[in-house]
C-alpha cells in the first residue's frame, strides 16, 4: 500500500506525493493517514539524534505505520484474510476528505481505525478504466469493471450505491445492491472515454446502509485521457560506441526549468508538442591517465510535432577541448558552458 499524509484537521501534507503512476497512469497513494507532527518513541541508540524517550516528527514514513497497526489488528481479527483483502478492507473503510481531494492525492480517503474495525462489509478499493494516450478516436473504448461487495457478516445488507461527481466518464449499472451474509455481490462499473474531455477524470463510488444511512465503503475510480503528447525517445552512447547511463536534462523553449531523467541507455517520455533542448554529461576518460573528463553533449533543437522524435548523444563523437593561452600555461581544468538561445525569447544556460 502506498500511504499518503494528512495533519490533524484532515487536510493534506504539503510533503505527501501525489498524481499518477508514470505511463500506466495508476492511481497512487492507496489511502491517506495522519502524518504531520507525530510523537512517537524515540530510538535510544547511540546514533539516534535528539533526547528523551520521545520524538516528533512529520512525514509520510510516519503515517504509514498507523495503517501498518490498523492492519495487524485486522489480521488478528481475521487469520483467514489475504494481504490484499487487508488492503481492500482498509481502503474501501476509509473517511471521505472534504476540501475536492481526488484519489491521485488521498486515495479513498484517510484512514479510519472504528470503521474498519466494525464494518462487516468490505468494497473492492479502486477502479482503474485506463490511461489514454493521444491520437483518440477510434481507438478508445468503453471498458467495464466489477466493483465487487464482501459481506463478513451474519446478516444481508443492502447498499445504496452514488458517484460522488456527476461529471466523470463513469456509468453504474445498479444504483442499488443487497450483498448476502457471508457472500459476495458485484455491479458493474463502465469507464468511457469517448464521453470524457482530455485530461483527468476521478472520483469515488460510495456505497450507504439502506437501513441506517450511514456510509460503508468507498472506491476510488479513474480514468486518463491524455492531451496531444507524442514520443520523445532519448538514447545516451559512451565513448566506447556502447550505451550509457546518466542524467540527461529536457527544456521546453522558453521554460527556465528543465526536466531531469536518468537514461540507461535509452529512455521515451511523453511530452507535449514543441522545441526542446536535450543534453547530458557523460565521464570519460581523461586526456592523460591521470586525469578524468567530461563530455558535453547537446541536441539543442530536438522538434515534437505531428510525431515522435528520437535524441542521440553520443560521447563517441565528443572531441578533446584545446586551449591556448598567450604565455606558458598548464591545464588544470577545462569547462565547457553552453547557451541556446529561441528566437523571440530568452536564453537558456
Amino acid at each position: 500500500m502506498t500511504v499518503a499524509a494528512t495533519d490533524k484537521q484532515d487536510r493534506l501534507a504539503s510533503f505527501s506525493s501525489t498524481n499518477p503512476l508514470a505511463w500506466s497512469g495508476g492511481m497512487k497513494p492507496d489511502i491517506a493517514a495522519p502524518g504531520v507532527d507525530i510523537t512517537a518513541a524515540r530510538s535510544q541508540a547511540m546514533t539516534d539524534s535528539g533526547e528523551g524517550l520521545y520524538r516528533t516528527i512529520s512525514g509520510t514514513s510516519m503515517a504509514t505505520p498507523l495503517v501498518a497497526g490498523v492492519a495487524a489488528i485486522l489480521a488478528q481479527r481475521h487469520p483467514d484474510w489475504t494481504g490484499a483483502q487487508l488492503k481492500e478492507h482498509l481502503t474501501s473503510t476509509a473517511k471521505g476528505l472534504e476540501g475536492g481531494y481526488s484519489p491521485y492525492e488521498v486515495g479513498t480517503g484517510r484512514l479510519d481505525v472504528a470503521a474498519a474495525v466494525r464494518t462487516t462489509v468490505r468494497a473492492t478499493g479502486s477502479l482503474f478504466f485506463g490511461n489514454y494516450t493521444w491520437p483518440h478516436e477510434p481507438s478508445d473504448v468503453a471498458v467495464t469493471k466489477d466493483l465487487t461487495f464482501t459481506n463478513a457478516g451474519s446478516s444481508d445488507v443492502t447498499l445504496n450505491l452514488a458517484l460522488t461527481d456527476d461529471d466523470v466518464p463513469f456509468t453504474l449499472r445498479a444504483a442499488e445492491v443487497t450483498v448476502p451474509a457471508r457472500g459476495t455481490a458485484t455491479v458493474p462499473v463502465t469507464g468511457d472515454p469517448r464521453t470524457a474531455s482530455v485530461g483527468r477524470h476521478a472520483g469515488y463510488v460510495t456505497a450507504t446502509d439502506a437501513a441506517t444511512g450511514r456510509q460503508v465503503t468507498r472506491t476510488s475510480v479513474a480514468l486518463l485521457k491524455e492531451k496531444e503528447r507524442y514520443d520523445l525517445n532519448i538514447k545516451l552512447v559512451g565513448k566506447d560506441g556502447k550505451p550509457a547511463s546518466g542524467w540527461v536534462g529536457v527544456n521546453l523553449a522558453g521554460d527556465p526549468w528543465p526536466w531531469n531523467v536518468y537514461v540507461e541507455g535509452s529512455t521515451t517520455m511523453r511530452m507535449a508538442p514543441g522545441l526542446y533542448t536535450v543534453a547530458g554529461y557523460i565521464d570519460v576518460a581523461g586526456e592523460k591517465a591521470d586525469r578524468s573528463g567530461l563530455a558535453v553533449l547537446v541536441d539543442p533543437e530536438a522538434v515534437l510535432k505531428d510525431g515522435s522524435a528520437e535524441v542521440v548523444l553520443d560521447a563517441s563523437k565528443a572531441r578533446l577541448l584545446q586551449t591556448e593561452a598567450p604565455q606558458r600555461t598548464e591545464d588544470r581544468q577545462r569547462k565547457v558552458d553552453f547557451k541556446v538561445h529561441y528566437k523571440g525569447q530568452a536564453e537558456q544556460a
